[in-house]
């Protein structure tokens, strides 16, 4: 059925890319429409532990992407059956909006998270034995249990979904190697000579 048939390079009326119409247009000249038009970067709000802030999703790495949008109309293109076509061809074709997708940067969401949680990290500090001169004892200057910020999960989850406005960094604390606890046995021992 010749009549319903349309190139294969353009995309099908009534197809739409964050409200610029780009039906009957080839990749390039859809991606030209576009231009720098670019959705409007979210604030995200990254939480770890009890603190949080609120960044735009640009410092975060997160980017308008239209070659994606694109792609997106030409598969819609590909699928649509004859009568769309047709319909198409006689100025009643099926009207749709694709979003402008997005797209995070890696490398630049680890960095930033980073950057935001590093005040955060605090290496632990082991429990310590001194000699008590008044009680003339061995006691125990406690240890102090450490933080560590692990922004892998949150960089992992904002990649696979660029749409998220909300990202939890992972906050673990870190034993110290000598416990308070643990030296306390020693001590009590060590009077008890």
């Amino acid at each position: 059925m010749g009549v319903a048939t349309q190139s294969s390079d353009t995309i099908a009326p009534g197809l739409r890319i964050a409200g610029v119409d780009v039906g009957g247009l080839t990749s390039e000249q859809a991606l030209a429409a576009l231009g720098d038009r670019v959705a409007d970067a979210p604030q995200v709000t990254v939480s770890a532990g009890k603190n949080t802030w609120t960044v735009s999703a640009t410092k975060l790495g997160w980017r308008a992407d239209a070659e994606t949008s694109v792609q997106a109309a030409l598969k819609i293109t590909a699928e649509r059956g004859v009568l769309e076509r047709l319909q198409g061809m006689v100025g009643a074709a099926p009207e749709q909006d694709i979003p402008l997708t997005a797209a995070v940067d890696a490398a630049q969401a680890r960095a930033a998270l980073n950057t935001l949680t590093a005040g955060l990290n605090t290496a632990p500090r082991n429990a310590s034995v001194y000699f008590d001169k008044a009680s003339k004892r061995y006691a125990v200057k406690p240890g102090v249990t450490g933080v560590k910020v692990n922004v892998s999960g949150a960089v992992t989850a904002y990649v696979a979904n660029p749409a998220l406005t909300s990202l939890a960094v992972t906050v673990a604390e870190q034993a110290p190697q000598y416990t308070t606890e643990a030296l306390n046995a020693h001590v009590k021992q060590g009077n008890a000579l």
